[in-house]
C-alpha cells in the first residue's frame, strides 16, 4: 500500500504532499503540525495560503483548513499513510471532521492497515470514497511472474502458485 501511494504521489509531486503517521501524532496538536508541515510544502500550494494555513495549537484546525482549501484554484492531495495509528484515539474526531468539510480542492488520500474508526460510511453511500482493500492490491500470477522475472529469478508456475496461494497474494 505504501509503495503504490508513495509511486502515485511522487508521479503527482506538483499538487500532492506526503506525511507518514506514527503513534504520537495521535495528539492533535502534533497531528495538525504535521499535516501543516506537509501541505505547506507542496508546490501548487501558494505562499499566500501556505501562510494562512492554521496554527496546529487551534482546537478548530480542521474546520479552519478547510477554510482556508476553499481558496485553492488548484487541487492538491495530502497522502496520509499508517492512518491506522489513529486508531482509537480522540482525534479521529478532527481527522472526520476535515474529511467531512474538506472542499473539492482538498482531497486526502488515506492509506493504513485498516480505516482506524472513521466514520466513512456517509463517503461511501455518496460514492465519495474510493476504497482500495487487500484483494485489489495482492499480486495476480502475471504480476508475480513478472516481480520473480525482474529479480532474475526463474521460478517455476507451480511454485508461483504456492507461493501466491501462502501468501494470499503479498
Amino acid at each position: 500500500k505504501t509503495i503504490a501511494c508513495a509511486q502515485w504521489a511522487a508521479a503527482a509531486a506538483d499538487s500532492a504532499g506526503w506525511l507518514s503517521l506514527d503513534y504520537g501524532d495521535r495528539w492533535p496538536r502534533l497531528l495538525w503540525a504535521h499535516v501543516r508541515s506537509a501541505l505547506a510544502s507542496i508546490p501548487a500550494m501558494t505562499a499566500e495560503i501556505a501562510g494562512d494555513l492554521p496554527d496546529p495549537s487551534d482546537d478548530a484546525f480542521p474546520l479552519h483548513l478547510a477554510e482556508v482549501a476553499q481558496r485553492l484554484s488548484t487541487p492538491v492531495t495530502l497522502v496520509i499513510d499508517d492512518v491506522c495509528e489513529l486508531a482509537g484515539a480522540a482525534v479521529l474526531a478532527g481527522v472526520d471532521q476535515l474529511i467531512k468539510h474538506a472542499p473539492p480542492t482538498l482531497r486526502l488520500v488515506l492509506s493504513g492497515r485498516h480505516p482506524a474508526g472513521l466514520r466513512d460510511a456517509r463517503l461511501r453511500g455518496g460514492g465519495e470514497l474510493a476504497e482500495i482493500g487487500t484483494s485489489e492490491l495482492a499480486c495476480t500470477p502475471d504480476e508475480a511472474e513478472a516481480y520473480f522475472r525482474m529479480l532474475g529469478l526463474d521460478l517455476p508456475g507451480a511454485e508461483c502458485d504456492e507461493l501466491l496461494r501462502r501468501t494470499e497474494g503479498w
